[in-house]
This record gives structure tokens, C-alpha cells and sequence, in this order.
């Protein structure tokens, strides 16, 4: 007996949802600062919020993780997918995020094309100097090229057409990057091998997607593609334009983070030898986060769920991090985690929606295909059907002259026709006679003492 699905919880003992949507966005200084900003951009507040935390998460350092609460220490890494119709504001919302962020620390940020390119990202190779083994004959070693990376992809689209390349390693890379494991790009040549060990990079990423697309990454549930990412809409506001700029600036200093930041020359040594590691700095939450992941480890989820819970841990981290409260910069509060909630919560929301709305875009689309070929083939079987008719008066000779067989030399029934044809054409037979007619193909004879019309063909 199948247990029916049921929704992930993410309110610890004690906690309730925000009322709506501006009691939320007026919970933090961060917040409405990001919730006017877009407003006087004229852009959703929730895609730009969704592109801030991506950014957000590329700038954070990879030595800043959450806890194990079910299995390893997790990275901040952050995906999210902005959804409206074409020049609904996809790519102005990640652009205006950017205005909120724009130092990433020098972040590498790119669209790349293969599993390779994200690696590349990251990492490269360099020579060895000249007076070290190896280093005259030109050999290299690995070096870490950037810790921080941000994808921008503007069109959904196009990650799915280079993901489904043959032989393409993008997802597949993305998936493991988004986890924080060890990326590699396992060559036979070893000056060109390329790898990023386990937690030595932050990664943010930010697609754009138009509704009836969002199935590039919804059809890849499987391999747990579309359970990493959070989702918004960014179709315009209703509120008014001309909406004030907020006062002030976003608040979050950025050139903190570099101090807490491993060093070119730790990173480095973490590339070439394994048995180095990186100091982590581990994130601090409420006490009713590791039993309510416990719980909804229990659940029956949907499969598209499965990240939830991490994805709430991960978003709470990176608000508390962006807060940089004095004495407590790697404290999540449970104010932390309430806004967490309800981001990830109204992200299931959009996300449903836009599943449902294309599932219907694409039932729609199927009825309209096929009605489309029913009505070529309709057209295809009217044509033959008039030659076959014609073919068939031709081998009874119903003409005006004579007829084999019918009622004399007046002619024959639709009936007798129907009958005497392919049955392909039998569904379209009336139509075609009464268009045979008006082409003055066929002659017709209505008889005085019976309620029947004869056909017969014309000289």
C-alpha cells in the first residue's frame, strides 16, 4: 500500500508563518531594502530576492558551512530560477541584484558550456618552477584559478540543449557543485587535468526561464535537478511604479568576508595534496533545526522535495550572514530561519504552479497538434475520397446514359457509393459528393416518389 505524499515542515516549535507578504518583507532591514529597491527598478521584489541570495552565496566563502545535521557540513551554494514570459524581467532582476551586490570579491562570472567549463571556473593548471622536480621538462600542477564562481544563464533553454549534448558532464557537474563534493575532469593527459577538491569553492547560480520551459530542468527530477533550485516569479509588480528608492545602502559589506576568506597560498596546497585541509567556520542554528530535519527525514515526501529542508537551511544561513550582526556573524536566529521558511515556502509555490501551468501549456499544445492532424488527414482523405468516387461511378458507368446497377439511368445512391469505396473514405463520403456537385463533377436526380437523391457522373 503506497503512503500518500505529504508537504515538508520547516516551522520549528513555537513558530508561525508571517501573516503576508509585506509583514515578511518588513521583518529585516535587508529585506525591505531589497523589496523597495526592486520596486523602484519596476521589478518583482521576489526575483531580485532570489538573485541577491545567489550572489549573496557565490561571495560567501567556502569555508563557511552549516552543520551536519544529517550526514556532512554543507556549503551555502545557492540556485535559483526567475520565471515569467519573454522580456517579463528575468535577466533585469538578476541585473538589479547585482546593483544591490556588486562587489563579489572578484568572483569568476560566466555561462559555462560543459562540466568542464564550471571546473575551469575554478580551477587550472600552472608550471612548476624551473628549480622544483619536473619543472624544466614544462611540467604543471594544479592551482586554484577562483574559490568563487556565479552562473548566469539567462534562458533555461540554453542549459538544457548544452545538458543534453551527448556525452555532456553539465548537470551532472552542477549537481555535485551545488552539494560542494570534489569536481573533476579526469583526463588520460595530465596536463590537462583538472579537479576542484571538496569544499574549497562557493558557487551561485541564477537561470531565467519562461513558464512553458521550466520542464528543462522539472524533467530532470530523477537526478535531482530542479529539487536544488529556489523559484520566483518575475513578472512586473501591481504595485504602482515610481515607488521611491530605498534610503541608504543594502548594508552588506562584503569586504568582510574577505578576512574570513583561506588564503591563494591554502588553497593551493588543499589542490595538490589531500591530506590538507581548510579551517571551517561552522554556522550556529536554533535548537529545534536538527529534530525537525530528523522529522522530515521520516516523511513521505514528493522526490522534488527531497532539498527542501537543506535548501531552508542553506537560505538561513545566507541571511545571517548578509545581517553580519556584531560578535554573532555566524549565528542563525530563529528570525533567520522564520524568513528562511517562508522563502522557501512561497518558492514551493511558485514552483507547483509553474509545474501545473505547464503541464497544461503542453496538454493544450498535444490536443492542438492533434487536432491539427486530424484535420490534415480529414484533408488528405477528402482528395482521395473525390477520385476514388469518381473511379468508382466510372467502373459502374452511372452516367446519364445508363447505370448498372441502381435505378435505371438516373443514377445511384450515396449509399451504394459509400459502400463501393475504400473505408478511409467512408467518414468524409457526403461532404465530398456534395462538393463534387458544386464543382459540377456529379449530376444529382431527385426522385418524385421516394424521399432519395441519385448521383451520377457528368459528361
Amino acid at each position: 500500500m503506497s503512503v500518500a505524499e505529504t508537504a515538508p515542515r520547516l516551522l520549528l516549535p513555537g513558530m508561525t508563518h508571517y501573516g503576508d507578504d509585506s509583514e515578511f518583507w518588513a521583518s529585516s532591514p535587508r529585506l525591505k531594502y531589497i523589496h523597495d529597491y526592486a520596486l523602484a527598478r519596476g521589478m518583482n521584489p521576489w526575483a531580485v530576492l532570489a538573485a541577491t541570495l545567489c550572489r549573496a552565496a557565490a561571495c560567501i566563502p567556502p569555508t563557511i558551512k552549516t552543520p551536519a545535521f544529517r550526514g556532512a557540513q554543507s556549503p551555502l551554494n545557492m540556485y535559483a530560477v526567475t520565471v515569467a514570459p519573454s522580456g517579463g524581467g528575468k535577466t533585469m532582476a538578476r541585473k538589479v541584484a547585482g546593483e544591490i551586490i556588486p562587489d563579489m570579491l572578484n568572483a569568476t562570472i560566466a555561462e559555462p558550456a560543459s562540466g568542464e567549463g564550471v571546473i575551469a571556473m575554478f580551477a587550472m593548471r600552472v608550471p612548476l618552477p624551473a628549480k622544483e622536480a619536473g619543472g624544466a621538462r614544462g611540467r604543471t600542477v594544479l592551482a586554484c584559478r577562483n574559490m568563487r564562481a556565479f552562473v548566469a544563464i539567462d534562458e533555461i533553454t540554453k542549459l538544457g540543449a548544452l545538458s543534453s549534448r551527448q556525452g555532456s558532464t553539465l548537470t551532472g557537474t552542477l549537481l555535485t557543485a551545488w552539494s560542494g563534493g570534489d569536481l573533476s575532469n579526469w583526463t588520460a593527459s595530465e596536463e590537462k587535468r583538472l579537479s576542484v577538491p571538496d569544499g574549497a569553492y562557493s558557487i551561485g547560480m541564477c537561470a531565467g526561464s519562461q513558464l512553458a520551459k521550466l520542464g528543462v530542468i522539472v524533467s530532470k527530477e530523477d537526478e535531482g535537478l530542479p529539487q536544488r533550485f529556489l523559484y520566483a516569479e518575475a513578472e512586473a509588480p501591481a504595485e504602482p511604479a515610481g515607488t521611491p528608492p530605498p534610503e541608504g545602502g543594502f548594508g552588506f559589506d562584503v569586504a568582510k568576508l574577505r578576512d574570513a576568506s583561506p588564503s591563494a597560498d591554502q588553497l593551493d596546497r588543499v589542490y595538490n595534496d589531500s591530506s590538507v585541509t581548510l579551517p571551517i567556520r561552522e554556522l550556529s542554528y536554533p535548537d529545534g533545526v536538527k529534530p525537525l530535519v530528523e522529522q522530515n527525514a521520516e516523511l513521505p515526501l514528493k522526490t522534488i522535495d527531497a532539498h527542501t529542508v537543506l535548501t531552508c537551511i542553506r537560505t538561513a544561513g545566507i541571511l545571517a550572514v548578509m545581517e553580519q550582526r556584531d560578535g554573532h556573524e555566524y549565528e542563525v536566529t530563529r528570525d533567520d530561519w522564520k524568513r528562511a521558511a517562508y522563502i522557501v515556502r512561497h518558492s514551493r509555490m511558485v514552483r507547483d504552479r509553474c509545474i501545473a501551468a505547464g503541464a497544461a501549456e503542453r496538454r493544450r499544445q498535444r490536443k492542438k497538434t492533434m487536432k491539427e492532424r486530424a484535420e490534415d488527414g480529414e484533408a488528405v482523405a477528402t482528395a482521395l475520397a473525390g477520385d476514388a468516387i469518381i473511379e468508382f461511378l466510372k467502373r459502374r458507368d452511372v452516367t446519364t446514359a445508363a447505370s448498372a446497377k441502381g435505378y435505371g439511368r438516373y443514377g445511384t445512391t450515396s449509399r451504394t457509393i459509400r459502400n463501393g469505396i475504400s473505408t478511409n473514405y467512408r467518414i468524409v463520403c457526403g461532404k465530398v459528393l456534395d462538393d463534387l456537385v458544386l464543382a459540377g463533377r456529379l449530376g444529382t436526380v431527385a426522385l418524385d416518389d421516394r424521399e432519395t437523391t441519385l448521383y451520377y457522373l457528368k459528361q
